[in-house]
């Protein structure tokens, strides 16, 4: 397994986990809170914003130097150079994942104008571009796997 599929494959469970935990919290409040209180439930929102970014930067810095100290060859250097393979495998999962964010903020316009306020808007926002991310993760590895 490459360097970078194992970045992959890390990611791709951090954004599971990490963002799991996030929208999990965020459907507890969105149910519990009054429709009137959610302008209230956005500073909720937003320490745990800050909390689900600062979780995942330090989960994918620790998976980083995991995944670099087990392919570190004999002398010393990491093989991480990005091949042919890799960006093309890059681009791809990019030519899947993006159509999905662009329709994600299609319907969060879609949203904006049926009158939702700005809990919902910034949530479907961060969902769409985490469906995005993560179905982008999927085809990066299905493709790695079928050694494409």
């Amino acid at each position: 397994m490459s360097f970078h599929e194992k970045k992959t494959w890390a990611m791709l469970f951090a954004n599971i986990f990490v963002y799991g935990w996030y929208f999990s919290r965020m459907a507890t409040i969105a149910v519990e809170t009054p429709y009137e209180e959610l302008p209230i439930a956005v500073d909720v929102f937003a320490y745990d914003l800050v909390a689900t970014i600062i979780a995942l930067i330090v989960v994918a810095i620790i998976a980083h130097i995991v995944i670099a100290l087990h392919s570190v060859k004999i002398d010393g250097e990491v093989v991480d150079a990005e091949d042919e393979r890799d960006t093309l495998i890059e681009l791809r999962a990019g030519s899947i994942g993006e159509p999905i964010l662009g329709l994600g903020v299609v319907i969060t316009i879609g949203m904006i104008l049926l009158g939702n306020g700005p809990f919902v808007t910034a949530n479907a926002l961060l969902a769409a571009l985490v469906v995005s991310e993560t179905v982008k993760g999927f085809f990066k590895i299905f493709y790695y796997r079928r050694s494409f």
